[in-house]
């Protein structure tokens, strides 16, 4: 059962829980806290299990985007954990996220710079090697944005483009690195998937961040083009954003938050709300059909800058972040047990 948003207009409450399989869910089973922490805003949560690991990524720094942030890696969150911490000398580090291969561990790290409002490329930095050992060092430099990569060879890999003109902020969009697979679509945030036919790739992206709009849902076509469709096609009234998809011991797994802003309450304003949401999928067809066979979905009031929810299935665990309605710092929150009675359900 999915829970629209027009529960929030029965009051403004601090937290709001849903109702699942009869039983009271609060907002989160917790935050995560560690010595090292020296900023008030952290953003951008990703999560890996590696190397017997749970790791977990994010961006700490004092602002969304205005000053230079830097990027904490935090071994086993839940537990005795270790904090490494991702530096530039002159520029914002933003938007991690990891990919691996046979050589070990990566992260894609952002590099932007705050004072002209520019992106500056990505970094590639090994985290661990094949053998489990701590490496921390970068490899390459690219001239893309990256999203969501499924691995070293697909993902969102953006270009701006200089000389196309548009209402949205269209970019020369690519599923490999090397610039061979290319087409025009409108924004950055696209989960691509391998699909089970050899050479096959799917994608669930936003729509342009309006209101109202329903995700979208990509397949690359023979000649190397994207075709796309609304997914899930139902509408809402909240932007829905930073799409997910995961695969996991042949289970396909959709998560995205949802913004709203409240008539009368100001932008920077932490009344407004935030919306996290989580499915899974028995197979391939279902998803891209849009027949989940289990969903839900968990609202709050809090600052729109928020949401960027991560899901681990490996550890049944969602982070995210968000800054509270009467809190005055942004935190990582964690849920755990998404898949506790899953068993129970068929498609």
């Amino acid at each position: 059962m999915i829970f629209t948003i027009k529960n929030l207009i029965a009051g403004l409450m601090v937290l709001l829980c849903i109702t699942l399989a009869n039983n009271i869910f609060s907002l989160a089973d917790g935050t995560i806290n560690y010595l090292e922490r020296s900023g008030s805003h952290v953003a951008f949560p990703e999560v890996k299990s590696w190397c017997n690991k749970e790791v977990l990524a994010f961006r700490e720094g004092n602002t969304h985007a205005a000053d230079k942030g830097i990027i904490r890696i935090v071994l086993n969150p839940l537990g005795e954990s270790k904090v490494l911490s991702l530096k530039d000398k002159n520029y914002d580090l933003r938007n991690p996220y990891f990919h691996h291969n046979a050589k070990g561990l990566f992260i894609y790290v952002t590099v932007f710079d705050y004072i002209n409002h520019e992106f500056k490329g990505t970094k590639e930095i090994q985290i661990f090697d094949s053998k489990c050992d701590l490496e921390l060092k970068e490899v390459s430099r690219l001239d893309n944005i990256i999203y969501a990569p499924k691995n070293s060879s697909l993902a969102s890999f953006s270009n701006f483009s200089k000389n196309i003109v548009s209402i949205f902020d269209e970019k020369i969009f690519l599923t490999s690195p090397d610039m061979s697979l290319q087409t025009r679509v409108f924004d950055e945030e696209i989960s691509f998937f391998n699909g089970d036919k050899l050479n096959s790739i799917y994608g669930i992206g936003r729509n342009q961040k309006d209101v109202g709009k329903p995700l979208l849902i990509y397949k690359q076509k023979n000649n190397k083009q994207l075709e796309f469709k609304s997914w899930c096609g139902e509408i809402s009234d909240s932007a829905l954003v930073s799409p997910k998809v995961y695969i996991f011991d042949n289970h396909y797994y959709v998560s995205y938050s949802s913004r709203r802003l409240f008539d009368g309450i100001n932008v920077d304003s932490n009344e407004n709300a935030i919306g996290i949401h989580w499915s899974s999928f028995s197979s391939e067809s279902s998803l891209i059909n849009c027949r989940p066979i289990h969903s839900y979905s968990i609202y709050f009031q809090a600052d729109i800058d928020g949401g960027y929810q991560t899901y681990n299935p490996e550890t049944d665990r969602m982070f995210f972040y968000a800054r509270l309605f009467e809190q005055n710092k942004f935190n990582i929150f964690y849920i755990n047990d998404f898949l506790k009675g899953l068993n129970n359900f068929s498609e």
